[in-house]
């Protein structure tokens, strides 16, 4: 009889040792979800504030766009007057043709930036290594907006 109590006794104790040893298991598991857990949010937070930053920066080439659009407008206008008016009219001519080309040159950096930013955060977003930079310089030079 006294051995069956020492058996139920050593049988007790294991039961304790295997119970302690699983219930740190959880935690441990538990605390690395939670770490995890933690990390995602940060990420989140991260790529909501890089998309935020990205749309901000797209409204703007939008905007910057159609300013130019409007000016680029009136300035044909002036162009197509100068034009008309022969010779005498090519001071003018320059006038209004060196504003349009620095205008499409801003235009145009605005434009690989944005398209910079957009290639950087997809990939992010994708979960890919960092674009190497002939790449990105390659893929930002594209000036499309689809």
């Amino acid at each position: 009889m006294a051995s069956a109590v020492q058996d139920i006794g050593s049988l007790v104790t294991s039961i304790a040792v295997e119970t302690d040893q699983f219930m740190t298991d959880i935690r441990d598991r538990v605390a690395m979800i939670s770490q995890n857990s933690a990390n995602m949010v940060r990420e989140i937070t991260k790529e909501k504030r890089e998309k935020a930053k990205v749309m901000a920066e797209l409204a703007v080439a939008k905007e910057t766009a159609r300013h130019l659009e409007a000016e680029n407008a009136q300035l044909r206008k002036r162009l197509d007057i100068a034009t008309t008016g022969g010779s005498a009219n090519a001071d003018n001519i320059n006038e209004i043709v060196d504003p349009i080309e620095r205008k499409l040159a801003l235009l145009e950096d605005v434009i690989k930036a944005v398209n910079k930013q957009r290639v950087l955060f997809a990939s992010r977003v994708a979960g890919n290594l960092p674009v190497p930079k002939h790449t990105l310089d390659a893929l930002s030079s594209n000036a499309t907006f689809g």
